[in-house]
């Protein structure tokens, strides 16, 4: 096969940190509730913050987004070749940091 492809990863690390937070949760949160009245409440009195749907937030960990390019015909060792540009790039020297993400894969022409 001709071409190339972008090949995008994350490093991934033992203490990332990911949990996901219901609007109900948020809400029910004394704290959290008290931000948004004084937000979006201005002037009002005895205001009450409910819920209206099932959507959450999702807290985590930011990670920083690494591409680098392969041709077409290594599409099947992506995810070693994207290791192995990690340690080129010496991304992966914090202790516990040996993990790849690939978060997206591009065909370029």
């Amino acid at each position: 096969m001709k071409g190339h492809i972008k090949v995008y990863y994350s490093v991934l690390c033992e203490d990332d940190k990911g949990k996901d937070i219901s609007i109900k949760q948020l809400v029910e949160n004394e704290k959290v509730a008290n931000a948004i009245k004084r937000e979006f409440g201005e002037g009002a009195r005895n205001l009450e913050v409910s819920a209206n749907g099932k959507d959450g937030i999702r807290l985590s960990t930011a990670k920083a987004v690494h591409d680098f390019i392969i041709d077409k015909d290594d599409f099947i060792d992506a995810l070693d070749l994207a290791e192995e540009n990690a340690r080129s790039r010496m991304l992966n020297r914090k202790k516990g940091c040996d993990r790849i993400a690939l978060v997206n894969l591009e065909t370029i022409d």
